[in-house]
């Protein structure tokens, strides 16, 4: 009932819906919208022990995505977004594919917010490689985008094609990984050696910390839109995935990457393009 009040979908569009709790099988929901012709994919994000204990399984993993397209793209990804994608893709591809035949005017949309994109994003690029699905304008809209891919995948023509990814500020998630974490507290035990100093050299400490090299990081992927908020309203930029390679401190770094947040974001992007 939830899913519905929130997307607004009939109950008759639901083709198929879990929610498991079982790690690297996160929930999902698959559904036809009539309205706008498309078949859709929603991973749900992180809800359970399970879900975060798949967050934090930041190890990365070699992998190749193939496509007639844009060839062979090899890299390093989270790995337990790929298995979590993997068990989506035998889930539900014969499904998608049954539901795509059925209606040959749908195209095909991948979603998530945070570890459903995640996996949202590793998942489209593994289907960027089944030509029924990619001819079908196969794309991923990841929000609140953990990392996921290396710096070479995060940046390359293939992900950049296949996957949009929405990031709300601050927000933390979209910059948290083994390196960045590594990072912060190599920053707090500089500071914890100067408790008296004034915040603008604390500030001047935090900076001058040395980070993690890029390499040994993983990004989210594809086009990416920062939205930030100004006096003036909201102001979407789009970024090189490898600037959310560092963790801001700030009072809303957590509560900025919530579901709801997410929501009055794209509301208020929605009124405001309707009034400019």
């Amino acid at each position: 009932d939830a899913f519905i009040h929130m997307t607004g979908v009939r109950r008759s569009e639901i083709v198929k819906w879990t929610d498991t709790g079982v790690l690297y099988k996160p929930g999902y929901a698959v559904v036809t919208s009539r309205l706008h012709k498309k078949v859709i994919v929603a991973i749900r994000g992180t809800d359970s022990l399970q879900d975060a204990l798949v967050d934090v399984v930041c190890e990365q993993q070699d992998y190749s995505f193939v496509c007639e397209q844009f060839g062979e793209n090899s890299g390093k990804v989270h790995s337990g977004f790929l298995r979590s994608a993997h068990y989506i893709n035998h889930e539900v591809k014969p499904l998608v594919k049954e539901l795509l035949l059925d209606n040959p005017k749908f195209d095909l949309i991948i979603t998530g917010h945070s570890l459903g994109a995640g996996v949202a994003t590793i998942l489209s690029l593994i289907w960027a490689g089944e030509k029924e699905l990619n001819e079908r304008n196969l794309h991923a809209y990841a929000f609140a985008s953990p990392c996921s891919l290396c710096e070479t995948l995060a940046n390359s023509r293939l992900t950049r094609h296949y996957v949009t990814a929405v990031v709300n500020n601050d927000d933390v998630v979209c910059r948290l990984g083994i390196s960045t974490l590594k990072d912060a507290q190599k920053a707090m035990v500089a500071l914890a050696q100067h408790p008296s100093l004034s915040i603008e050299k604390q500030i001047e400490i935090y900076n001058e910390v040395e980070r993690e090299g890029k390499d040994l990081k993983l990004f989210p992927g594809g086009q990416v839109w920062i939205f930030e908020s100004e006096p003036h309203g909201l102001v979407p930029t789009q970024i090189d995935p490898c600037e959310l390679d560092e963790i801001f401190l700030t009072r809303t770094f957590i509560s900025n990457h919530l579901p709801h947040a997410y929501v009055h974001l794209l509301e208020r992007a929605q009124d405001q393009a309707k009034n400019d």
